[in-house]
């Protein structure tokens, strides 16, 4: 069953950098790839806001590095966008498997 508002919190949660509420929704069995309103999803944001360790959790957790948003942008172009070079390296390597 979708639940918009753990949707919601769960993009915030990436967005604001708040790795144990993230942690806890990810347990909870949210979808990984749920996008927003532009979109989105929590890898996109994190990547978008240079938080490589939030990256890493949500890669491991399964989120798809390939999804778009409404501008046609994955996260990682905007790693690239916004000159995260540890980032980009990781989203190549892991890209790449």
């Amino acid at each position: 069953m979708f639940d918009a508002d753990k949707a919601r919190e769960f993009i915030e949660s990436s967005r604001n950098g708040d790795m144990k509420r993230l942690k806890e929704l990810l347990d909870s069995g949210i979808n990984v790839n749920i996008q927003d309103e532009v979109g989105a999803t929590a890898l996109t944001w994190a990547s978008y806001c240079g938080d490589i360790e939030m990256v890493r959790e949500l890669i491991q957790a399964g989120a798809d590095m390939n999804i778009k948003d409404t501008k046609g942008k994955t996260a990682l172009n905007y790693a690239k966008d916004n000159g995260h070079n540890d980032m980009i390296e990781l989203l190549e390597k892991e890209k790449g498997r």
